[in-house]
């Protein structure tokens, strides 16, 4: 149940509105999606819009906001809002949740932030780029193919590198500890199928208890592709 001033007790959802509910004809998953990801809320939790119209209305005035005139800005908030309104255009999720927002939100859904060198300040630069994007609301894409194979040599005290792969598992922890309206952030790593790690890359989500928080995709090149066709070897 939520207290007096709407926000949900600790630990519970918090309840939905009856506006909200009846928007969506009842259906709960619809409106919950709606409450839990999209309606704006005041510094303090509280829920300050119950329907998409009032939504629409706050994306609309404030792409429109751009405008030069009063009545250009009018013209086009109106405008904005016919494209919204009933879903006939449905923008970038993170675009519903921060046009019009006060907060220190991302208006794009997706980053792609590369790791810029094989070293060790470029991968703990990408994390904490990859931190600052997550509080903003973005998700982050990265590939790894630039960091050198497992058993590498390196110039420090470890003499040989533990891997591309053995810094998954620093990516996906720092994603899942940058929390985002009660969401952890999104992560996609990828890896190119001539790197040496790539056959530990591809086995890495065998233990459940790895790399929790990000999804990974191999980049399959197109000869590869003609490899498999031909049956011939493919060289890392």
């Amino acid at each position: 149940m939520s207290d007096a001033t709407g926000r949900a007790a600790k630990g519970k959802p918090q309840e939905l509105p009856r506006e909200t509910l009846d928007f969506f004809g009842g259906d709960d998953l619809r409106a919950r999606v709606f409450h839990d990801k999209y309606a704006l809320r005041s510094d303090d939790g509280r829920v300050l819009e119950r329907t998409p119209e009032e939504m629409w209305y706050r994306v609309g005035r404030e792409i429109a906001s751009v405008e030069a005139t009063p009545d250009k800005r009018a013209e086009w908030e109106k405008k904005f809002y016919w494209l919204l309104e009933d879903f006939r255009f449905i923008p970038g999720g993170r675009i519903m949740h921060g046009a019009g927002n006060q907060r220190r939100v991302t208006l794009l859904n997706c980053y792609v932030i590369p790791v810029h060198h094989d070293d060790i300040e470029s991968i703990f630069g990408w994390m904490k780029e990859a931190a600052r994007t997550y509080s903003f609301g973005g998700g982050v894409g990265v590939d790894i193919s630039i960091l050198r194979p497992r058993g590498a040599p390196v110039h420090n005290a470890a003499l040989t590198s533990t891997g591309s792969v053995s810094f998954m598992e620093l990516f996906s922890l720092t994603t899942g500890t940058i929390g985002q309206s009660g969401r952890r952030g999104a992560l996609m790593i990828t890896i190119e199928d001539r790197h040496p790690d790539v056959l530990d890359f591809i086995k890495i989500k065998r233990n459940l208890n790895r790399v929790r928080y990000a999804n990974i995709s191999l980049r399959v090149s197109d000869a590869y592709k003609k490899a498999v066709e031909e049956d011939t070897d493919w060289e890392l």
